[in-house]
């Protein structure tokens, strides 16, 4: 297995709870090939993408479908090859995967779901 990169969204930087349309920042991982995540950086998402429902938090309402937006995201994690989130509309899951980010939907502690991951990809060999 070669290192992977995965951004992850979070509100707390310790789970996984935010729908794409919340997301303010993306925290970097690396899975190596010891199987261990490393967290590499925080990476804020441009001014321009926050949508103003953002600023409400999770109760601010739900995403946009504004293409521009959504590739300035993908932009920002163009060197992960994943996206682990809690949830993400079929519009901008689909923008991402043409990029060649895949997408994880999963809600829960980020040290938990990166640790099943990991453990996928070891045991898989990818």
């Amino acid at each position: 297995m070669d290192t992977i990169r995965i951004a992850v969204v979070s509100s707390n930087g310790i789970d996984v709870d935010l729908h794409f349309g919340q997301a303010k920042e993306f925290i970097i991982y690396e899975i190596g090939k010891n199987g261990l995540a490393n967290k590499l950086e925080i990476r804020p998402i441009p001014e321009k993408t926050i949508h103003p429902a953002q600023e409400g938090g999770r109760s601010g309402g739900c995403c946009f479908h504004d293409d521009g937006k959504i590739e300035d995201m993908a932009k920002t994690i163009s060197d992960c090859g994943y996206l682990l989130i809690e949830k993400i509309g079929n519009h901008p899951g689909r923008l991402l995967q043409r990029e060649g980010i895949y997408v994880l939907e999963k809600s829960g502690n980020i040290e938990e779901l990166l640790g099943k991951i990991s453990q996928y990809y070891i045991k898989n060999k990818l």
